[in-house]
């Protein structure tokens, strides 16, 4: 943290020109990042599958962050050889725009945390939903092969009945 006085008139600023560069950039990758962010979503079902029909719709967030640097980058040195210029006649004005871009960034930042807590939560729906449906599936399997097993038996005790039959008819 080096400060670099910088003076105005009767006014003298002592201006740390890292920390407003590191706040800029994290202004301009707030901006990128929203600009950039795509929702994706990703499906498991098949129809070879009949199990996976219930399988959950996976929704992620996707951000291209090379471009989002390299355009938060390339409007961070465009802003600093502004404000280089602009802090030798209004280093107020410098002061008052990085304020703003400060609370502007903490918006943005915001907005991709709901985003992201809006993406989870739906995912959670889309498993507890896939979650009901399995348990259905369940269901309905148990019940096949409970009925598969009761018509399997009565299969049986009637051949077995048939036989008893026909061994008695023999003797």
């Amino acid at each position: 943290m080096a400060y670099q006085m910088v003076k105005n008139g009767s006014v003298e600023y002592a201006v740390d020109w890292e920390t407003i560069e590191q706040l800029n950039r994290s202004y301009h990758l707030s901006i990128a990042t929203l600009e950039r962010v795509q929702t994706k979503r990703v499906s498991q079902s098949s129809l070879l599958n009949p199990f996976s029909l219930a399988m959950p719709d996976i929704v992620s967030i996707e951000v291209d962050w090379d471009g989002a640097r390299a355009a938060a980058d390339a409007a961070n040195v465009a802003d600093m050889f502004h404000f280089s210029a602009t802090a030798f006649y209004s280093m107020a004005d410098v002061g008052r725009t990085m304020l703003e871009r400060v609370n502007v960034a903490q918006r943005n930042k915001d907005r991709f945390r709901q985003l992201s807590r809006s993406v989870n939560q739906q995912n959670m729906a889309n498993i507890a939903g896939a979650v009901d449906n399995y348990e259905g599936l369940i269901a309905a399997s148990r019940f096949v092969r409970d009925k598969s097993g009761d018509v399997v038996c009565t299969r049986i005790r009637r051949m077995a009945d048939g036989f008893e039959a026909q061994v008695t008819r023999f003797r």
